[in-house]
């Protein structure tokens, strides 16, 4: 599964060399869109709707708060962000700013491994953000450790509020995955290999993303908006890390932490039972489910305070309820962003080596993952905990 052989790999028969020309003709061919923005023209849309979203939450007590601890985090682990932009920006095998749909930031990023004789698996990752300010990049850090052991990742950008609303952003993430099955395979990927993963907003948004092609027992999708994009039960299998699967009865729980209910409301649509996984799957009986519902690994922190853990408690729950049983993982003394961020600055890899045991069916042995040491100096990560 490691071959890293250069003789092997110029063999390879599903995927040749990826030299740049060759990646871009494979951009080309597999782009919704030819027209491939430019870092001044991201840098340019995310600051526009940094300041139409501030418009939108105001300046209070509590968003000033959380800001300055925000560019104190980020101040405090540059560190680690100029490590990551070198790889991000430099990497010839990271394919930036794929188009998968004609709606504004329908662009994605594939992480390509070293070629292979045999298809590799997949791995969807949408990243979180709070519905507000999730982007793309975010999730670098998980995906540079699957690139570098055998699995190519796709991380899909999608529509935030104010830009869009709740349904937006699910049929954002629909498209995205509709667009791995279709494409995946020109890029070395195995298409009954797919796995679909979220952390936070991210897990909420993948999750009804499946739930919208499912019908309930009158014939019809919950979710009006999404049309069929793709087929659930093709999907290898769910993760859902640390997310929000209850947004009716944390509504109080956000409002405290600063995303007050009224903004909250607004991104969903009015209605936020109707985009609660967990409420879903109580209310409307899903005939069948185990059936159209992929396998499902679930993770989340025990000092999780942005969302606590019991959220990943009661959609597991519910899921049994209808006889989709999943597997949960809950990690002890670990907060909202420790196993996917700060743990693995520090050199902490039991997230993405328990994802990855579920990727290869536990049949990759762990001494051969390839794995980054510490990031940063130690007092730096623990600071920016901290803060």
């Amino acid at each position: 599964m490691m071959q890293t052989d250069l003789e092997n790999q110029k063999k390879s028969n599903n995927l040749p060399p990826l030299e740049t020309h060759v990646i871009q003709e494979l951009k080309q061919k597999t782009s919704v869109s030819h027209h491939d923005p430019t870092f001044s023209e991201e840098a340019y849309l995310l600051t526009r709707l940094a300041f139409r979203l501030l418009r939108v939450l105001g300046m209070g007590y509590r968003w000033m708060v959380m800001l300055f601890r925000l560019i104190c985090f980020g101040i405090l682990l540059l560190p680690v962000w100029l490590r990551l932009g070198i790889v991000y920006f430099g990497s010839e095998r990271i394919v930036r700013n794929v188009a998968y749909g004609k709606n504004p930031r329908n662009f994605l990023d594939i992480y390509l491994p070293d070629p292979r004789e045999e298809k590799v698996p997949v791995l969807i990752l949408v990243s979180g953000g709070a519905w507000t300010i999730g982007y793309k990049a975010w999730i670098m850090i998980m995906a540079k450790f699957f690139m570098e052991n055998g699995v190519i990742v796709i991380s899909p950008d999608y529509r935030n509020f104010p830009q869009g609303k709740m349904d937006h952003m699910i049929l954002d993430v629909g498209t995205a995955v509709k667009w791995t099955f279709e494409n995946v395979d020109a890029y070395g990927g195995d298409p009954t290999r797919i796995f679909l993963a979220g952390q936070s907003a991210g897990a909420q948004l993948s999750a009804l993303s499946i739930l919208s092609q499912v019908k309930d027992v009158n014939g019809s999708y919950h979710l009006s908006l999404s049309l069929p994009c793709f087929d659930p039960t093709k999907l290898k299998g769910f993760i859902g890390i640390s997310g929000p699967y209850d947004l009716h009865t944390f509504a109080d729980h956000y409002d405290s932490r600063g995303l007050r209910r009224s903004v909250l409301s607004r991104i969903a649509h009015g209605n936020l039972q109707k985009y609660s996984p967990t409420w879903i799957l109580r209310q409307n009986v899903i005939p069948e489910l185990e059936k159209k519902f992929p396998p499902t690994n679930l993770y989340h922190g025990t000092k999780d305070k942005t969302q606590p853990w019991t959220s990943t408690r009661d959609f597991a729950e519910a899921l049994s309820s209808l006889k989709a049983s999943p597997r949960v993982v809950y990690y002890s003394g670990k907060t909202h962003t420790d196993i996917i961020m700060e743990d693995l600055f520090s050199g902490d890899y039991t997230l993405v080596e328990d994802m990855m045991g579920i990727i290869f069916d536990d049949k990759v042995i762990h001494e051969v993952w390839k794995r980054d040491g510490c990031l940063a100096p130690r007092v730096l990560i623990d600071l920016a905990k901290w803060v």
